[in-house]
């Protein structure tokens, strides 16, 4: 500083040292007044008085001060860089959320250090900022609460390195919201995105279909049939379905329970053998239908193999899950299950035994 600079300072010293604590308030007012007045046109020299006073002001001052200058330097561009700094880390959430969220004094070294150090509170803020770089990222999604990865994850100006995608991936496979916030970025990585769609669990992939867009439901069951079909192929001659496996489901009620364990983990070459087994009709007939998606022939083997509907529903969504894609599918699926007679079921389940590599349209005729 200069010598009029320490003057200044010396003097401000002397009048704080005689005056009322009281007083400070009114002083510091005065003071962000008088900065704010030419914030834009001060020059280095002049900002670093200002910060150099207000820093010596704001020294055990009463909360509701700190309060609304926090409120009144946040959004300024050129707003005192120690002033600043000594705000954004009160514990106080009230006095330093403005300064997180909006304050652009701050650099990236400073919120890394706050998101690692402050509580969720000061993370959420953080996390609200119109711009955050990576190496913040990764520190709000890796230790950050669930609130707190879903507001960064839905902040379109935010950026993710492969670790924070990865990461968000990984704790999205129990939280549908956070799920599909990381499923509507455009930013995504198409392979993060595969995994995301894998390895969340039933509940999670039900509910992201559901409130999904047109557009993003379509990628959902695009890799979801992929899965599909890679089992499938698994379970074709030398793989699992149609093996020897089939044996150890041949208790009813352990069938019951593994099918609905297979559902839960979408393992679809379990499930074809179970549903093979329950409703007496080779695995490859099952693995057959689940290829050509043919949600009718699995309604008739459902049928006619005392299965109920919530059950085969269940078998549906992870076995040919773009057939079951809208609420609206569904509906058309459950109401064919309900109009398929007996009859028909049985005859056409003969046909399935005979004729596995007919096409959807041909059963059809049948029912």
């Amino acid at each position: 500083m200069t010598l009029h600079a320490h003057s200044i300072f010396d003097e401000l010293e002397a009048t704080l040292s005689k005056s009322p604590r009281s007083q400070r308030f009114t002083i510091l007012h005065q003071m962000t007044d008088l900065f704010l007045i030419g914030a834009k046109t001060y020059s280095e020299e002049q900002r670093a008085i200002f910060d150099a006073i207000i820093s010596r002001l704001i020294v055990n001052i009463e909360r509701q001060a700190l309060i609304e200058l926090s409120a009144r330097l946040a959004p300024i561009e050129r707003a005192p860089v120690n002033v600043i700094g000594h705000l954004s880390r009160d514990d106080d959430i009230k006095v330093s959320g403005p300064i997180l969220e909006c304050s652009s004094v701050l650099t990236d070294d400073d919120l890394v250090e706050i998101a690692r150090t402050k509580s969720q509170d000061h993370l959420s803020a953080i996390a609200h900022r119109a711009r955050l770089a990576e190496p913040v990222t990764d520190v709000l999604i890796d230790r950050g609460s669930s609130d707190v990865a879903r507001a960064v994850t839905a902040n379109k100006g935010a950026r993710f390195s492969q670790f924070g995608f990865a990461k968000a991936v990984e704790r999205a496979e129990q939280d549908e919201t956070l799920a599909l916030a990381v499923a509507n970025r455009v930013d995504l990585p198409p392979a993060l995105f595969e995994a995301l769609v894998r390895k969340a669990t039933t509940t999670v992939r039900t509910r992201l279909t559901a409130n999904a867009t047109p557009e993003l439901r379509k990628r959902i069951a695009e890799v979801l049939s992929s899965v599909s079909d890679q089992v499938v192929r698994a379970s074709r001659p030398g793989g699992s379905a149609g093996g020897g496996k089939t044996t150890m489901f041949r208790d009813p009620a352990r069938l019951k329970a593994n099918l609905a364990r297979y559902v839960e983990t979408r393992n679809v070459p379990e499930l074809i053998d179970a549903v093979a087994v329950l409703c007496e009709v080779p695995a490859r007939a099952v693995a057959d239908l689940v290829r050509h998606r043919s949600a009718e022939g699995m309604i008739v083997i459902g049928k006619a193999g005392g299965m109920a509907w919530p059950e085969l529903q269940d078998v549906l969504s992870v076995t040919m899950p773009s057939r079951m894609g809208t609420p609206d599918d569904r509906k058309v699926l459950a109401a064919k299950f309900v109009e398929l007679s007996g009859e028909n079921a049985r005859r056409a389940f003969r046909f399935i035994k005979t004729s596995t590599a007919k096409s959807a349209g041909e059963l059809l005729k049948l029912i």
